[in-house]
């Protein structure tokens, strides 16, 4: 759906991929890009899959203040990190995956509101950690998965494991869960209903700010059904080609500032 930036009041921005470098940092011109949207009286969100423990470094690097939509939407809060609403998988559905992440030894995390726990430690965990800043993390084993609400789940290893983990996971895909990808070595699951679009519709509900005015840029699969409630969506040059059919504008890659450019559309259309 286009809208005229003319009336935008909110820009949702994604991380890895959209905001970030692949050295996972903030690209400096993108971080700019932002601060001068929030100077000029948009609300900034940033719209992620991470925990908001992993979120709230990159918006104090960019100079953000505004609300968070993390775990692709599971978990939404306001600025002063209150929060708005939060989901989790039921219990069945949650015991039913991690089952069959041990049967496969899939590296699997746990989120559990801002907190990640994980399955094992080993390649996966440093490189999840090392892509995330995370500092030390819980590693639980699967068994004690079960006694932790999980706002979301994750699979970690090469992308043939989870492309294979994608073809065979338990239950079924649109009615116990939602299953999104945010990486190519990633699977998620989400409670039923659950996506980074509906965790930006609820955010803004709460700031009575509707849809037209709401503008959102991302680069995978997870960022779509954001993507296509926004008024105004925005798509990264590295992005799948299936995901720039949703954009109003397709800027420049994310290690080119490609954010930049879709903050000035706005601000200078």
């Amino acid at each position: 759906m286009s809208a005229s930036v003319s009336s935008l009041r909110l820009i949702a921005v994604d991380c890895d991929g959209t905001l970030l470098t692949h050295a996972r940092v903030p690209h400096p011109d993108s971080a700019a890009a932002l601060r001068r949207a929030q100077e000029a009286g948009i609300v900034v969100v940033l719209a992620s899959g991470r925990a908001p423990s992993t979120m709230t470094p990159i918006a104090r690097q960019c100079g953000l203040t505004g609300p968070t939509v993390s775990c692709n939407g599971a978990f939404v809060m306001d600025a002063e990190g209150a929060t708005i609403a939060h989901f989790h998988l039921e219990d069945a559905i949650r015991d039913e995956l991690v089952r069959f992440g041990q049967a496969r030894a899939l590296h699997t995390n746990l989120y559990s509101g801002s907190q990640v726990l994980m399955s094992t430690g080993g390649e996966f965990a440093q490189e999840y950690q090392r892509r995330t800043g995370l500092g030390p993390v819980p590693v639980v084993g699967y068994e004690a998965m079960s006694q932790h609400t999980a706002t979301k789940l994750l699979y970690f290893d090469h992308p043939p494991v989870i492309e294979d983990a994608v073809a065979n996971a338990p239950g079924s895909h649109g009615v116990d869960y939602e299953l999104v990808r945010s990486e190519a070595d990633y699977v998620e699951f989400l409670p039923l209903g659950i996506h980074k679009g509906r965790g930006l519709q609820i955010l803004c509900e709460s700031l009575g700010i509707q849809a037209h005015e709401v503008a959102a840029i991302g680069d995978y699969f997870n960022d779509k059904e954001m993507l296509e409630w926004a008024g105004y969506a925005g798509v990264m040059g590295g992005a799948p080609d299936p995901l720039k059919l949703v954009a109003d504008i397709v800027v420049g890659t994310n290690d080119e500032g490609g954010v930049a450019n879709f903050v000035e559309s706005i601000l200078n259309p």
